[in-house]
């Protein structure tokens, strides 16, 4: 098919116009221009035209439409040509009939020539010539689809770093320059680079952004250095004299057996003994008790033993569980593994999240183990925070001394293998 195509450019200004033909074209008027307008127009439908401009060696799209008619216009704002030299334009042409024709021309420099000037019209180049680019089959900027951080959440200690990375879909974009930035500068920084540097106990939204505004974002938590050499407080309370500050967070160290309520009757069921007391079998409550403690919870372990027994029956992890979350905490419950690595790396993931554990050592555990927490067979002990330089944790114990314990002590001191009892909760809000 036949076809006549004709490639108009006119440079505006307020009042008057230029125009200018890519083939048999001629310029007239003024030239304190300030922006180009192309005309194309065929003797056949266009069905979709785009235009594109020269930067470097890449083609970059500025325009496209689908005018479903002979006849189609564009407009070039200056800014988008060039001052030094000829602005290279590409435009691909596909008809109703989907026959495909590429145009290459120039558009002049934006230069006032002599008022008595006639302008002649821009060359259009030759298709074999060495100053055309070859055409591409995909011409165009390959825009940026989904940006992916290698973590989604992170937890790390104040004044550590970690370097983020990001993953660009698609591969070959055109830019994969990203703008790494926080949303508070006062718990966690990023440089250009994706270096995130800790700076104070919080929470900070970590985001990576392309030039077109796609966006792939990491929440940071930060959490206070805890030292084993942090020792308790002295303190004085109903049931506790010391207190221990751990990860931002103050604990009061609960005795089952000291405060007023110490012989109060704690009815445990899954024990079978009615006449029970907090003293002698409340280790459930006064290790929840003190976790509570830390979150601003103002209840004694015969506060915390009447809940989880008012509508929780028997006893045990599912109404710790239960009521625990009634209360307005959030809880996770583990269940009993005799795989030793798999308990610690999960006790250790659960304190190095800033969470607090709630575990039942004894007789099914190592021996030397759980003498270090009980002498009765059984036995409730809440775990407060871990030194990540040496792997030990802040035991919380409602009979015997709390202390610093290595996390692997902790672990094979794990008890019941069945049961109310078997597992452990992890505890925080």
């Amino acid at each position: 098919m036949k076809k006549r195509i004709f490639l108009i450019l006119v440079l505006i200004i307020s009042l008057l116009s230029i125009n200018i033909w890519a083939k048999d074209a001629s310029i007239s008027g003024e030239t304190d221009m300030s922006k180009a307008k192309i005309t194309i127009s065929q003797d056949t439908v266009i069905k979709s035209i785009k235009v594109y401009k020269k930067v470097g060696d890449k083609y970059y799209l500025i325009d496209q439409n689908t005018p479903n008619s002979r006849e189609a216009t564009f407009t070039i704002a200056k800014n988008k040509l060039s001052k030094t030299e000829k602005t290279k334009i590409k435009i691909v042409i596909i008809d109703i009939d989907n026959n495909k024709e590429t145009k290459d021309f120039e558009i002049d420099t934006l230069k006032e020539p002599a008022p008595t000037q006639t302008s002649q019209p821009p060359v259009s180049p030759s298709p074999t010539s060495s100053q055309t680019p070859t055409p591409s089959s995909t011409p165009g900027e390959i825009q940026v689809q989904k940006v992916t951080l290698n973590k989604s959440s992170i937890t790390i200690k104040k004044g550590s770093n970690i370097q983020l990375s990001a993953t660009i879909t698609p591969n070959n974009a055109s830019n994969k320059t990203l703008t790494w930035t926080t949303s508070n500068k006062n718990i966690a920084t990023v440089d250009k680079n994706g270096k995130v540097t800790a700076v104070k106990e919080g929470t900070a939204t970590i985001t990576a952004k392309s030039n077109n505004n796609v966006k792939g974002t990491c929440q940071v938590t930060v959490q206070a250095v805890i030292s084993s050499s942090t020792k308790p407080k002295s303190a004085k309370g109903n049931g506790y004299t010391q207190t221990i500050k751990l990860g931002g967070r103050t604990f009061k160290l609960y005795k089952q057996y000291k405060g007023t309520y110490s012989s109060k009757h704690y009815n445990s069921v899954s024990n079978k003994r009615s006449s029970g007391t907090i003293a002698n079998m409340g280790c459930g409550p006064s290790s929840v008790a003190i976790v509570l403690s830390g979150y601003g919870y103002n209840y004694n372990p015969y506060d915390v033993g009447k809940k989880l027994m008012k509508n929780s029956k028997p006893s045990g992890l599912p109404s710790m569980e239960k009521e625990i979350k009634a209360m307005g905490m959030k809880v996770k419950k583990h269940t009993y593994t005799s795989n030793y690595n798999t308990a610690y790396s999960q006790m250790k993931q659960a304190l190095e999240n800033g969470h607090q554990i709630v575990l039942y050592v004894g007789k099914k555990g190592n021996q030397s183990a759980w003498k270090n927490f009980t002498d009765s067979g059984y036995h409730f002990i809440s775990i407060l925070g871990m030194d990540s330089s040496n792997k030990k944790v802040f035991v919380g114990n409602p009979s015997k001394a709390s202390g610093w314990f290595d996390l692997s002590t902790v672990v094979k001191a794990r008890g019941n293998t069945n049961g109310n009892m078997a597992g452990w909760i992890e505890l925080y809000k």
